[in-house]
């Protein structure tokens, strides 16, 4: 498919029920996904072959690479440390627990800074009570124990997060929005100490169903899935819509980024229509999109 000098192919044909947090490894030269609901995580070479992937113990929202070849793993009850060999074999290592008094809560996105801290956000499954929050954890080294740090709270369904290429601002969707706290995007100053400093309302979301998913680009922009819609859209630093495409798949939830700007989208079945799932029949895949 090619619309307005963008070539939208199917990097891999999947049927992912809640297809999220792609990140692109350029040690390994592919792309994480996972299937939080499917308890799937997935890996493809370049070029959408080599696909493997690996059955969890418990629904999982993201993994993202860390410099010592491992990788965080937000399984639902917990952080975890992920080692994937080239088989169907695993080991993996709690490290901790998100709550233990509310078991509606899980880990649903996450992204990494310069340093390699890891921004995660949690979400209450059950939609009913603002429990999600946006959490720092800082890389353990050996014989020392993980730092966590809850950034802010009051959040549904706290997704992204996104950093800005400077690491200054912390980008956070509410995916579902209650009485306080608006469903849209939310941009926060990171301070020198790490903390954040101020919260604002960058825009309220404008359309049917959720803004999924939040990937800065290097120049700043925010792009952002849609989950319930078919589009993807890259938003600049101010809130000003920059671009709008229209996919070949419903729900799309996430982008990641190749480092020569090909763009990589997951998407979701779940909540999707039979007619839906006629009409966009990729729907769960990952798409590619080279723009031009």
């Amino acid at each position: 498919m090619q619309t307005n000098n963008l070539q939208i192919s199917c990097f891999v044909e999947a049927q992912c029920s809640l297809g999220e947090g792609p990140v692109w490894d350029t040690d390994r030269n592919g792309l994480w996904w996972v299937d939080i609901v499917g308890q799937q995580v997935y890996f493809a070479q370049a070029g959408g072959r080599s696909v493997q992937c690996w059955l969890m113990p418990e629904p999982i929202g993201f993994v993202l690479p860390r410099a010592d070849g491992q990788l965080w793993a937000g399984l639902q009850s917990g952080l975890h440390l992920l080692t994937l060999p080239p088989t169907h074999t695993f080991s993996i290592r709690r490290l901790n627990y998100i709550d233990t008094d509310h078991p509606s809560i899980r880990f649903n996105d996450a992204t990494l800074d310069t340093d390699g801290n890891l921004y995660a956000t949690t979400m209450d499954m059950e939609t009913q009570t603002p429990l999600g929050a946006i959490i720092r954890y800082s890389l353990p080294t050996s014989g020392q124990r993980l730092s966590e740090t809850v950034l802010v709270s009051n959040f549904m369904v706290a997704n992204g997060p996104a950093l800005s290429p400077d690491g200054q601002t912390l980008y956070i969707l509410e995916s579902s929005g209650h009485p306080g706290r608006t469903k849209g995007i939310w941009r926060m100053s990171i301070g020198a100490d790490g903390r954040l400093k101020t919260g604002t309302l960058l825009f309220g979301w404008p359309y049917e169903g959720s803004p999924d998913g939040g990937t800065t680009d290097s120049a700043g922009n925010l792009w952002v899935g849609h989950y319930g819609g078919d589009t993807i859209r890259q938003y600049s630093a101010e809130g000003q819509l920059l671009q709008a495409i229209q996919l070949p798949v419903v729900n799309p939830t996430k982008v990641a980024i190749h480092p020569d700007g090909t763009l990589f989208v997951t998407s979701a079945r779940e909540g999707a229509s039979n007619q839906q799932l006629i009409d966009y029949p990729l729907t769960g895949s990952v798409l590619k999109i080279q723009l031009g």
